[in-house]
C-alpha cells in the first residue's frame, strides 16, 4: 500500500476509535481483555510513556483510552488499554508494548492491556509473534485473538 493510502487509512481507524471508544473495549472483551460496564466513563488520555528501564527513552501510542467509575463522588480508573493502529509492520513499536501497561497503571492506578488494531492480516500475524515473544520473556500479557 502507497504512502498516502496507509496514512489516510490509519488516520482513519485513529478517528474510528475516538468517536466510538467502547469499540476498543469491546474488541479487547472478545480478546479476553477486561469487560466494561455500559455507565462507565471513558476519557482519551495522554499516549506518552517514560521507559522505567531507560528514562532517556519516551514511547507514544497512538490512542489511551482510560474507563472511570464513580465511588464516593470521586472518579476512579478500572481499566486502561493502550491501542496502536498499525498499518505495516513497524519495529520500533513493540518496545513500547512492554512500557505501556505498566505506565497506565502508574498514572491512572488501574490494569492496563496493550491491543493492536491491523486491518491487514500479515501485520497482525508479525504482531502476534512479537507479542508471544514479549509474553515468553514476561514483559506483556497476551490475549487471546
Amino acid at each position: 500500500m502507497n504512502d498516502n493510502r496507509s496514512l489516510t487509512l490509519r488516520d482513519g481507524l485513529v478517528s474510528l476509535f475516538h468517536d466510538d471508544p467502547r469499540l476498543a473495549f469491546e474488541l479487547c472483551a472478545r480478546a479476553g481483555g477486561p469487560t466494561i460496564g455500559p455507565k462507565l466513563k471513558i476519557r482519551s488520555e495522554r499516549t506518552d510513556f517514560v521507559d522505567p528501564s531507560d528514562p532517556s527513552l519516551t514511547h507514544r501510542t497512538d490512542i489511551v483510552f482510560v474507563a472511570y467509575t464513580k465511588r464516593a463522588g470521586r472518579r476512579v480508573a478500572v481499566a486502561g488499554l493502550a491501542l496502536e493502529i498499525l498499518v505495516s509492520v513497524d519495529p520500533a513499536r513493540p518496545p513500547g508494548w512492554d512500557v505501556y501497561p505498566e505506565g497506565i497503571q502508574r498514572r491512572h492506578g488501574c490494569p492496563g492491556q496493550v491491543v493492536i488494531i491491523s486491518p491487514d492480516p500479515a501485520v497482525r500475524a508479525w504482531a502476534h509473534v512479537q507479542q508471544l515473544a514479549r509474553a515468553e520473556l514476561g514483559r506483556t500479557t497476551l490475549l487471546r485473538s
